[in-house]
Formats: C-alpha cells, sequence, structure tokens
C-alpha cells in the first residue's frame, strides 16, 4: 500500500509538473498541489479512491477521517497534514467554512484520466466557490453553478476525442 500511495503522489506531481525540460523535485510539486486544506482532501480521497477495491471514495466524514489517520505519518507530512488535527483540514482557508464532501464517488470506467468534484467550498469569497477535483483540478466558479458539480454532471473525462467518422 506504501508503494501505491507513494506512487500515486508522484504520479499526481509528475502530471502537474509536465513533460518539460529541467530537473523535476518531486517534493516541490508535491507540496504545490497540496497547498491548501481543498487540494489536501481531494487527493486524499483520490487515494481512498485508489486503493478501495471499489474504486471508490469514502462512505462519509468518519470513515474519511479513518482513511487519513491510518496513512503513514511520512506520507501526511509530504502533503502537510497533521493526522492530530484533522479538524483544520476539513475547513476552507479562503471562507473559513467547513468543506462540503461528495462521499461515495467511484472512479469511472477502467484507467483513463478524470478529474471528478468531491470537495466544496461552502460559501467562498465574493460569490464565487472555489471546487476542488480529483486528477488533480480546481475551479473557481461561481456559488449558483455550483449544484451541478455536487451532482456529478460536471465531472470530467480527459478521453481522446472522438474521430470523425467517414
Amino acid at each position: 500500500m506504501k508503494h501505491l500511495f507513494t506512487g500515486g503522489v508522484l504520479l499526481a506531481a509528475l502530471a502537474v509538473a509536465g513533460c518539460g525540460s529541467g530537473e523535476l523535485d518531486v517534493r516541490s510539486v508535491v507540496r504545490s498541489n497540496n497547498d491548501c486544506n481543498g487540494k489536501r482532501l481531494a487527493n486524499l480521497y483520490y487515494f481512498h479512491q485508489v486503493v478501495s477495491p471499489r474504486r471508490e471514495g469514502p462512505k462519509d466524514e468518519t470513515a474519511f477521517r479513518s482513511f487519513i489517520k491510518s496513512r503513514k505519518p511520512e506520507q501526511l507530512a509530504e502533503m502537510d497534514v497533521d493526522p492530530e488535527r484533522l479538524d483544520g483540514l476539513f475547513v476552507s482557508e479562503r471562507d473559513g467554512e467547513p468543506f462540503i464532501i461528495r462521499y461515495g464517488v467511484a472512479i469511472p470506467g477502467i484507467g483513463g484520466g478524470h478529474h471528478q468534484a468531491v470537495v466544496f467550498e461552502r460559501q467562498g469569497l465574493r460569490g464565487r466557490v472555489e471546487i476542488y477535483m480529483t486528477g488533480p483540478k480546481v475551479v473557481d466558479i461561481p456559488r449558483d453553478e455550483m449544484a451541478a458539480y455536487q451532482q456529478g454532471t460536471h465531472d470530467v473525462l480527459n478521453l481522446p476525442p472522438e474521430q470523425p467518422s467517414e
């Protein structure tokens, strides 16, 4: 499991870093992809999906907290997560409100990239909320558009474009 978790962090880091030239500082990339609570929760949610036999997210907050606490301390330290202070992790730094989390979301299909909206700011700022997706991806939208993301209708699959039929 350790290798799967670490591998997932590394893959996410490499995906975000891209293929540019120059040396890759994986630790810096991992930290930048976990620089706020919403990103940390979305990444931890994704890791739950990856290790779950059904490839799904935690069923509720209790299960999510248990999963986080079950990770090795050095893995959590890379993400700047303190397993003894999880209450703060579940709160947005931007609006000071607890996040809304979409529990039980399964990874769609077999393989392939995807972005699933799983962590939502409750109030946001100036009428806009940030939504944190697996994949990783963050979107900033008007608050009144949040329901579509919470229902999963704005989850995005990164599939190759369809070829025109002849």
